[in-house]
Formats: C-alpha cells, structure tokens, sequence
C-alpha cells in the first residue's frame, strides 16, 4: 500500500469521527479507505 497525507478542517475530522465510530470503523484509515473506494465506484458507474 502507499501513504499519502491529507490536512482537513477540525470541523470535518469531528464529523468524520462520529460518522465512523456510528457505523463500526475502527481506524479513520479503514473509514477513509472504503469512502474512497466508493467514491471511485461511484464515479465510475
């Protein structure tokens, strides 16, 4: 796997904890790595 860095808003990283403690995620890695996944999904349908 690569690593990349991304610098977001406090704001959105509050929202980002909640949502993925909400639906199971143990890491915002993981979390972050399937919204990714679906958004290039989705982009590609």
């Amino acid at each position: 796997m690569k690593k990349i860095c991304v610098t977001l808003p406090p704001e959105l990283v509050n929202e980002l904890d909640t949502i993925l403690k909400e639906n199971g995620y143990h890491s915002r890695t993981n979390g972050i790595q399937k919204a990714i996944e679906d958004y290039i999904h989705k982009l590609k349908s």
